[in-house]
């Protein structure tokens, strides 16, 4: 079940948390990169883990823009820090396991799976439990209905997110769902103009 509990009680670190956030989610979605702005967006999280040290959702959130940074030593710390506060998050989850699979960890598709049985809504840990499963296909012989479920799951949630649009393009046309890719290519000349 998703976390009842809000991501802080402290004021100052929510409105940090609200501001890192959006200059995170400036940045996702784009062909280039923005690095001034993921440190700007790291900064505050990190301001904001300050304001409130128990805040989990904190720290996971400044460990996955030092990722999405590529410097994955300084994710160690916040990533364990937020598991150590509330395991049980969702959030907290995918993070751990997009640490793993950056540090190439086994464990990051169980972190992935955990992610979504906390939250079935949570649309980056669908699609990243979904990604990994696609990936190690031939290790598993599941069956690609249950990827292109979560796929779709995740679109669902997160229609206004290119990624998402191209993580289904992507499986539709690596599996050979070739009548369903007109579809998505029609949402994303809609949707985005860029």
């Amino acid at each position: 079940q998703p976390a009842t509990e809000p991501a802080t009680h402290d004021p100052t670190a929510n409105e940090l948390m609200l501001l890192a956030r959006h200059y995170e989610l400036e940045v996702r979605d784009r062909q280039v990169l923005d690095v001034d702005k993921l440190r700007e967006s790291a900064r505050l999280y990190r301001k904001a883990t300050e304001a409130d040290p128990e805040s989990a959702l904190a720290h996971s959130r400044l460990a996955g823009v030092l990722l999405l940074l590529g410097d994955l030593e300084a994710a160690e710390a916040p990533i364990f820090k937020a598991l150590s506060l509330n395991p049980n998050l969702s959030e907290v989850q995918n993070t751990l396991g997009e640490f793993y699979w950056a540090r190439g960890r086994p464990a990051a598709p169980a972190a992935f799976a955990r992610a979504v049985e906390l939250n079935p809504n949570n649309p980056d840990a669908l699609q990243n439990h979904a990604d990994t499963l696609m990936w190690s296909y031939e290790a598993t012989g599941d069956t690609t209905e249950e990827w292109l479920a979560l796929y779709r799951r995740a679109l669902d949630l997160d229609r206004l997110s290119l990624a998402r649009h191209t993580a289904l393009g992507d499986f539709l046309g690596k599996f050979g769902f070739w009548e369903e890719i007109p579809a998505v290519i029609e949402d994303v000349l809609e949707l985005f103009d860029n």
